[in-house]
């Protein structure tokens, strides 16, 4: 383990007792969930002090568990003892296990950046100045922006700057973060609005081969969610990348609808399709976005959609 672990000494800023006492508790399932929702190594945006207009990029280092850090997810783990749940963390003096965490950063590193200030005198009219996000106190939430359109983010508190005097981010400036795990949330911050809808359809191979009949289901910005009930023979052959043609008519148009898409998952009967171009004439064209506010308003005045914008966002 060595390398992937580093007692952190008097010369990276010790934490003092008061600190310790007052910072929000970090329980082990806890750190549970935060290893799920904001793992060491990741690569997180965070805005300062309650100003959601701004992001940064940034990324997690190590944790500080009990003032060690720790620098790999896989070097931690989690029993079941008479009912209680403790963390288990390797170290480069053996295996540390406690029910009950004195202390518990993020840490991450330490960036500046400048801001434009504006004067209304002509010498000074726009100055650039440096900018300290990370003064002791400060409030920064982090963000992971997850699949399916998930976001998770944090609450923290800038517990302190250091300059980093071993282990694998020797001489790194690096900054402590106390989470508040009370502000943990999980929310669905989709970028599109999600039509529902039950549209007939085939799926073929290529455009003149075997149609295979399916139902669209929703639609987003270039995504289409379609089933394919009683596991058609065509289902079997799909995973995830393949290339596939959907077909289908709108009553309004007067040509048959063929665009080409690429499998992005597939649960149950349901395969959800990123769509990528569009038969014009006799040749496919990328799909652009008129094309997919095209889609959007003709699904919209299908008959077998509801007749609401308010589906959830993708």
């Amino acid at each position: 383990m060595k390398g992937l672990l580093g007692w952190i000494g008097n010369g990276n800023g010790a934490i003092q007792a008061a600190e310790v006492q007052s910072q929000p508790r970090v329980t082990p399932e806890d750190v549970d969930k935060l290893l799920r929702y904001f793992p060491i190594g990741t690569r997180l945006q965070y805005y300062p002090e309650f100003s959601e207009s701004i992001r940064f990029d940034t990324l997690i280092l190590a944790y500080a568990l009990d003032e060690i850090l720790v620098y790999a997810n896989s070097s931690i783990s989690f029993s079941q003892a008479e009912g209680e749940t403790e963390l288990l963390f390797a170290t480069e003096k053996g295996e540390q296990r406690t029910s009950n965490l004195e202390s518990f950063h993020f840490l991450i590193p330490r960036v500046t950046r400048s801001e434009v200030h504006y004067s209304s005198t002509a010498e000074e009219a726009s100055v650039q100045r440096p900018v300290n996000d990370f003064t002791r106190g400060n409030t920064i939430t982090l963000i992971n922006k997850m699949t399916n359109g998930k976001v998770s983010q944090i609450d923290t508190a800038v517990a302190r700057n250091v300059v980093l005097a071993e282990g694998c981010y020797a001489k790194q400036h690096a900054v402590y973060l106390q989470p508040s795990p009370e502000t943990f949330e999980l929310c669905d911050k989709r970028e599109f609005t999600r039509i529902y809808t039950n549209i007939p359809a085939s799926l073929a191979e290529a455009p003149e081969s075997e149609a295979h009949p399916c139902k669209i289901v929703d639609y987003s910005e270039g995504y289409f969610r379609v089933d394919m009930a009683n596991r058609d023979p065509l289902w079997t052959k799909l995973s995830k990348g393949s290339q596939i043609f959907v077909i289908f008519d709108l009553p309004h148009k007067s040509s048959v609808i063929t665009l080409q898409a690429m499998v992005q998952r597939i649960q149950g009967d349901q395969i959800a399709l990123k769509l990528t171009s569009i038969l014009r004439g006799k040749q496919f064209k990328d799909l652009d976005f008129i094309d997919k506010l095209e889609l959007k308003a003709s699904f919209l005045e299908h008959p077998v959609t509801p007749k609401s914008c308010s589906g959830e966002s993708s």
